[in-house]
């Protein structure tokens, strides 16, 4: 397991629980594993971890665990599919690279109509690559914000 997305599975699958409060605090800070100042590269990283865990439910497909069911499988793989596509779309955008983030918002409405999702987060998608700005404003410091 190389992140907690992985558990968002469960979640998908109505196996999850939601604590209102948290067991820890994430601190952001000039270490973190997450840059959030280079452009694209935290999005970079959750695309590959959503691709990844989609590939690893697809591999689940013929034989599924307990907790889901083959058509649930699929349905949550293509979720994360939509959502590695979303990431695929705002690290094109914030390295300022408007076709690359075009080329990805077909595949992220297909994922999106077989996942069965909303169709929301692809019109916001939709609507950043055409204004050209990303939807996650980049951090400059600690604590502070980019300008898009």
């Amino acid at each position: 397991m190389s992140n907690e997305i992985f558990f968002h599975a469960l979640r998908e699958a109505g196996r999850g629980a939601a604590l209102q409060d948290p067991l820890t605090f994430y601190r952001v800070h000039a270490h973190s594993m997450t840059d959030r100042s280079t452009p694209g590269l935290s999005q970079d990283y959750r695309a590959e971890v959503c691709l990844g865990l989609s590939d690893r439910l697809r591999m689940m497909d013929g034989n599924p665990p307990t907790w889901a069911t083959n058509r649930q499988l699929r349905g949550i793989s293509q979720h994360f599919r939509a959502l590695a596509s979303g990431h695929r779309v705002e690290s094109a955008l914030q390295r300022k690279k408007h076709l690359p983030a075009m080329i990805f918002l077909p595949g992220m409405l297909i994922a999106t109509l077989r996942a069965r999702d909303p169709i929301a987060p692809w019109l916001r998608s939709l609507s950043s690559a055409i204004v050209g700005r990303p939807l996650v404003q980049l951090s400059t410091t600690q604590g502070e914000r980019a300008e898009p």
